[in-house]
Order: C-alpha cells, then structure tokens, then sequence
C-alpha cells in the first residue's frame, strides 16, 4: 500500500475571519453590558423628581403650557420673560402621554429614553440593510451580528449614554431622521411608500431645527443616482418645510422664527468647536479612524450591485455621516453641548457597523485578510478604554444619585418663599408651582445681542424684589458656566444686593442682604 502526504495550506482568510468573529463577540458582551446599564440609567432618570439637565425646565414648562392649551411661542417682552429655543412636536408628544401618565418630567425622559433605544434599533437596520444589500433573502448571520453591535455601540458612546435620558429635543430628532433614512432606503422605488420617508424627515426638523442629516443624505444620493428626481424630492422637502414654517409664523404672529431663529443665534467662537467637536473626536480616535475607513471603503468600492438601489445604499450612510459632521461646527455657538455631535455619533456608528458586516462576509486574498482583525482590534480596543466611554468600573460616575434631599429642600424654599423667587433651575420652579419670570441662559445671550433689555431684570435685583435667589454656583466666584447665564450686570446686582444663607448639594440660596427689606422674610425653617 502506498500512502500519499498531503500537506494542507493554511487559509488566512478562514483563520482571519475566526478571529474576527471571536474578537467580535468579546466585543459585543461589552457593548450588551453598556447597553444593559443605560436601562438601568433610564429607570432611575424617570424616577428622579428634579433637574438632570439644565434645558430640562424650559420643556418641561412648555410641555405644560401646551396641556393647558397656551402657546409656547410668545413675545419675549412681556411677562413671562421666556423663549422656546425648538420647534413643537417633542413638545406635542410628551404633552400627550403626560396627559395620560400625569407625570410630565417622567414622561419626557421616558420619551426620550425610548427614542435613544429606537434610534439605535434603526442604526442597525440600516447596517443590516447595506449588509445585505437591501434583499432580505440575503441575510445571514454575519449581517446580523455586525447590525446588532452597530445598535449596541451607539447607545454605549457615552454622550448618548448620558444625553440619552434626559428631557431634551435631540434624540426623538434623531429617532426620526434615522427612520426616515431607513424608509427611504427601504421604499425609495415604491410608488407610494417613497413618500413616508418626507414626512419622517420633516417630523425630524420640526423636533430640532438642525436635524437634517437624513433628508439631506437622502436628497443627495437620489440626486447622484436620478438628477432629476432628486431635485424633485428636494423641492418637495424644502417647499413643506418653508410652507409649514409659515403658518406657524402666521399662527404666532411672527414669534415662531424669533424663538427658534433670532434666540438661537448666540455668538460664535471657533475655540467652541475645538471644544464640543474636536475634543470628542480626538477621544474617540479610534473610532474616527475605523468611521473615515469605512466612508472611504464605501465610497471607493464598486459592488455588483448597480442599480438605484445598490448606489444608495452604498452612499447614503456615509452621506449621512459627512452632512452630521458639517452640521456639528455649529457647536461653536455659546451654550452649545454634547448634543451638537449626537447626530455625527449615529452616522459613525452605522459606518462603522458596516465595515464589521463587510469583514465578516469577505474573504480577500493574501495580506489584506489580516485587515479585518486588525480593525477589529482596533475597535475593542476603543470601546474597553475611557476614550468611547468609562472603564466599566467606573459606571458609578454616571449613575443618577438617588438622594433628593438636596432638591426636596430647594422645593421647599422656592414654594414657601414669601414674595418672588428667582432660580437659576428652571424644573424647580415649574415643580414648586411657582412662574418661571426669567430665562437666565437665553435671555442673557439675548441681552448681549442687543435682542432684549435686562435694565427691568437689574432694578429688580436692586429694589430687592425677590425673596429667595437660587443659584447653582457661588456669586463671589462665578464658574465660567455661570457667565453665559448671567451677564456681568447681572452678577454684580445679585452680589451686592443678595447674601448667601445656606449652601445644599449644589444650590445656594441667597436672600436681601439689606435688613428690614421685602425680600428678607423666608420660609419657615430656614436658618
């Protein structure tokens, strides 16, 4: 008998992809541990009875006046010195189901929290629909695995994770704007579906003005692939958004574009984008570099596929992600915060989720099939140091303290006050039943571009009109937060005219420092 020796190559894609699929699924346990502790942090946000987030108060008021049946868009001249800074439908929203809960700061955080958790359902179905190339016949579980952990991944970038629960306009913006990609991708060729995706785009802008990444990546890849119609569905985008605008121009006699325009356009700084845009960028480097790895992959590769369909599903996430880039430099504006890169986080997440399905379903051939363990390396890597999110010892620093004392005795003070308050916490005064007279962020932006008079705000502080001042940083030491709430005026009236009397958690309370005046008398109990 003769026996025959054969000796077996090894295959480097076959061991490439195993390691892939083994780092991934290290990968992926820590992105379901991420993701288990944001319900954790959503349950407790719902249950906190106060302000997690300073824009929290002036939804929360306009989430009530519209259950009351007023309007939220009023001049800003007249009592109450307020100013809407979005357009209505968050607000619409959470005044429904908190007129069916009866708890509106629960209701708009659990509105919120739920859009986090949608919007990163719909991340993963568009990586799974460009993984799949948009036929459901061709799905598999590399697909699957490399959308679900695109989903799992932007809810673990910690300022979703921290943005995510509080009452704010941004990710139900972003919930809409991801739908409305999804529906376009998914029905651009539908006679009458293709439309949905409009509607979806235009719920996203009339949430937050700024939220355009969708419709305009998917104005711009129908444009690339059919010019013709995609100036149409341009025109149809733009002609609602104008034509909507103008009857609530209409229906607030003009006070619609003052709130969501005029008020909006605080100063620009360019030091603002190193701060909101590039800091965050240079944090998450590792994820940058797979983003703008797998945009170029998109971009540059060439599929079998070249329909339509094909074509946008190649371009429209990477579109998506340059617009929300382009979007973000207006983080520059004074106030602006973490949420300005909500939107950029979405679109590098789902390119990103699509560079992981492209390497677990591709076997190139010699060195270039280590390319795929490496990038995925590169993206555990990113996700296990601080630079995407805590080390997973450290959750304890997002956790929402459970410990109201703090708030239930500034509740107290601002409700039994003998006389006006004034509190830099909005959500307090919205809770203590007591009108929320003054804005301090927006109305002092607005005082610095000529847009509003504080003179009647100062002699105020002069005459000793307020009982009770509540502030969340020390008068005789200004935090640089501080001084864009407040204009320099502003902080010498309260200092020479008010004295701190107790400090608790983070609120001091100040009464007239002038004995005898008005102001002086307190609340009972207060030392």
């Amino acid at each position: 008998m003769i026996r025959t020796w054969v000796k077996l190559e090894p295959d480097p894609a076959r061991t490439s992809r195993l390691i892939s699929l083994l780092l991934l699924t290290v990968t992926m346990t820590i992105l379901l541990f991420i993701t288990a502790q944001f319900f954790r942090r959503s349950v407790a946000a719902i249950r906190y009875p106060y302000e997690l987030d300073y824009g929290e108060g002036q939804v929360l008021l306009d989430t009530l006046t519209l259950m009351n049946g007023g309007s939220i868009y009023d001049a800003p001249d007249s009592f109450p010195f307020t100013v809407s800074n979005y357009p209505p439908v968050y607000h619409v929203l959470a005044a429904a189901l908190s007129s069916v809960t009866g708890a509106p700061l629960a209701s708009g955080r659990a509105l919120s929290a739920l859009s986090t958790l949608l919007a990163g359902a719909f991340v993963g179905l568009i990586v799974m629909m460009a993984s799949t190339r948009g036929r459901p016949t061709h799905f598999s579980p590399a697909a699957a695995a490399a959308s679900t952990a695109a989903a799992m991944l932007f809810v673990s970038v910690w300022p979703v994770f921290i943005w995510g629960v509080f009452m704010r306009v941004d990710m139900l913006a972003i919930l809409f704007s991801l739908a409305g990609l999804w529906a376009h991708l998914r029905w651009h060729a539908h006679p009458v579906l293709r439309h949905v995706c409009v509607a979806l785009f235009l719920l996203a802008v009339f949430t937050r003005q700024a939220a355009v990444a969708g419709a305009a990546s998917a104005i711009i890849t129908t444009f690339v692939v059919d010019r013709r119609r995609g100036l149409r569905m341009g025109a149809a985008f733009c002609g609602a958004v104008i034509a909507i605008s103008a009857v609530i121009y209409a229906a607030t006699h003009g006070q619609f574009y003052f709130h969501t325009v005029t008020a909006t356009a605080t100063a620009f700084h360019w030091a603002g984008i190193l701060v909101q845009l590039w800091y965050p960028l240079a944090q998450y480097r590792w994820l940058t570099l797979l983003a703008a790895l797998g945009a170029i992959i998109a971009l540059r590769s060439r599929e079998s596929d070249t329909t339509s369909a094909g074509e946008q599903l190649r371009l429209a996430v990477p579109a998506y992600m340059v617009v929300s880039f382009l979007v973000s430099l207006t983080s520059g504006k004074v106030g602006s915060n973490i949420n300005y890169v909500l939107e950029l986080i979405a679109g590098a997440c789902m390119v990103v989720g699509m560079l992981v399905g492209r390497i677990l379903q591709e076997r190139p051939p010699g060195w270039r099939a280590w390319m795929g363990p490496a990038a995925m390396i590169i993206l555990l890597i990113q996700i296990v140091t601080p630079s995407l999110t805590p080390r997973l010892t450290d959750w304890w620093r997002f956790r929402i303290d459970p410990d109201t004392s703090a708030g239930d005795r500034a509740l107290d003070r601002l409700r039994y006050a003998e006389g006006p308050v004034f509190s830099e916490d909005t959500t307090l005064l919205v809770l203590a039943g007591r009108p929320i007279e003054y804005q301090c962020y927006e109305l002092t932006q607005l005082s610095l571009t000529g847009h509003w008079d504080q003179r009647p705000l100062l002699e105020r502080f002069n005459r000793h009109d307020f009982a009770l001042v509540l502030l969340r940083f020390d008068i005789a030491d200004p935090t640089p937060l501080a001084r864009t709430r407040f204009t320099p005026e502003m902080l010498v009236a309260i200092r020479e005219n008010y004295r701190p009397v107790e400090k608790r958690g983070p609120y001091w309370f100040l009464v007239p420092s002038v004995p005898g005046a008005v102001g002086r008398r307190a609340s009972p109990g207060v030392s």
